[in-house]
């Protein structure tokens, strides 16, 4: 039976967040776990959910990472998931529903997935982080590479679609660890 979509997540120390991500995944052909050097017990639930796991310790960015999902991913659909996001029935189903009817939309080889973003168990909405679009699902031989070492992109052929469904992001950071992350990003992106 040809495999229709791979799931690709990027793990490094995760099994906090991994579990449920995987459980919201169980409707996946394939679910690949790009391990960035874990020391916990991420590897050891990803294979109790039939995650296969992928020790990649070469990478040095994200850039890096997700391109060795694509490498490695064998269905047709990519789809790139983060250990913090859910991916709830709804998304689900908008999915599957484009996969197994490419005639839909010929034109599409990506797409942009609305994000909820919960901090510290409670919704973010403005500020932009909402609708957060990211763009995580791809037709796998019209996506070229992601490019990038901070907030890497895709560069695909054909046109970029949009999903109505939203995933779910659970952050797990505390606010000052956010703040940090984005002052160090930001001084990334200046230099």
């Amino acid at each position: 039976m040809e495999m229709k979509i791979s799931v690709v997540i990027i793990t490094k120390n995760e099994e906090a967040m991994i579990r449920d991500c995987l459980k919201s995944l169980s409707w996946a052909d394939e679910v690949l776990l790009i391990d960035t050097g874990s020391t916990d017990k991420t590897s050891t639930i990803a294979k109790k959910y039939n995650a296969r796991v992928v020790n990649y310790l070469a990478g040095k960015h994200y850039s890096d990472w997700r391109n060795k999902g694509l490498a490695e991913a064998k269905s047709e659909w990519i789809f790139y998931v983060d250990a913090d996001e859910r991916i709830p029935l709804e998304l689900r189903n908008e999915i599957t529903d484009i996969i197994c009817h490419p005639e839909r939309s010929r034109r599409i080889s990506a797409y942009a997935v609305p994000r909820r973003n919960f901090v510290l168990g409670k919704e973010l909405k403005h500020g932009g982080f909402w609708p957060d679009y990211q763009k995580r699902l791809f037709k796998r031989s019209l996506l070229n590479e992601w490019v990038g070492e901070v907030h890497e992109e895709p560069e695909f052929k054909g046109e970029l679609g949009h999903l109505k469904n939203p995933m779910i992001h659970e952050k797990h950071e505390t606010i000052s660890e956010m703040s940090i992350k984005q002052i160090v990003g930001q001084k990334r992106k200046q230099n």
